[in-house]
């Protein structure tokens, strides 16, 4: 029996049968003797890293680059919302040649992006035009953030209405800010019945 074994090993056979335990040798000690950051980007295949493979707390801000999370990827109450301010000045007021027609204010802790948005409800008689447009500040220092928006009452008769909505976005350091709707016009008579505006920041 032993002569009939002898005959049957080969170099080939024997080489086969150590490469075959290294192998398993090998992948053994690659899965029980990791040491700690042994395991870089280049070891796992792209996409097959999942969120329960990422412990708790194991992702934080120095971990996310700047600029690249979105409003919707924070739980509600996490950002600070300023609400609208309806009373500044009270609806169904004549517009002079400019008039603060609604104002908010927001506090951000760290520098953020302020997002507002806003419509103006006005009205004018024949041949009167209306504009609006928002505008950020601290104490008397104001600048415009969005673009104007325009009503042309150019039809007959008066009392003619007309809703305006605005957007207008600006990063700020951190600090408290008003934000507020001006309007005004330059021909006919005209005035701001209503509105509403609202104000987001995002750190």
């Amino acid at each position: 029996m032993l002569t009939r074994l002898r005959r049957g090993l080969t170099y080939a056979n024997v080489m086969a049968t150590i490469a075959v335990f290294l192998a398993l040798g090998g992948a053994s000690y690659a899965a029980f003797k990791l040491g700690p950051n042994t395991v870089g980007s280049k070891n796992i295949i792209d996409g097959q890293v999942h969120r329960a493979d990422i412990g708790k707390n194991a992702v934080d801000s120095s971990k996310v680059g700047d600029g690249k999370l979105l409003a919707k990827d924070f739980a509600k109450g996490q950002l600070p919302v300023s609400a609208a301010n309806s009373n500044d000045p009270s609806p169904d007021v004549s517009l002079p040649a400019e008039l603060t027609a609604l104002s908010t204010s927001i506090t951000t802790r760290s520098p953020s992006r302020i997002i507002a948005t806003a419509s103006a409800n006005v009205k004018g008689d024949a041949g009167s035009d209306v504009y609006c447009f928002l505008q950020i500040g601290r104490g008397p220092n104001f600048r415009r953030i969005s673009r104007g928006a325009y009503a042309d009452f150019a039809g007959a008769g008066p009392n003619q209405d007309a809703a305006l909505p605005i957007v207008g976005t600006a990063i700020e350091p951190a600090g408290t800010y008003t934000v507020r709707i001006e309007c005004g016009h330059s021909a006919g008579n005209a005035s701001y019945t209503a509105g509403n505006l609202a104000v987001i920041a995002v750190p």
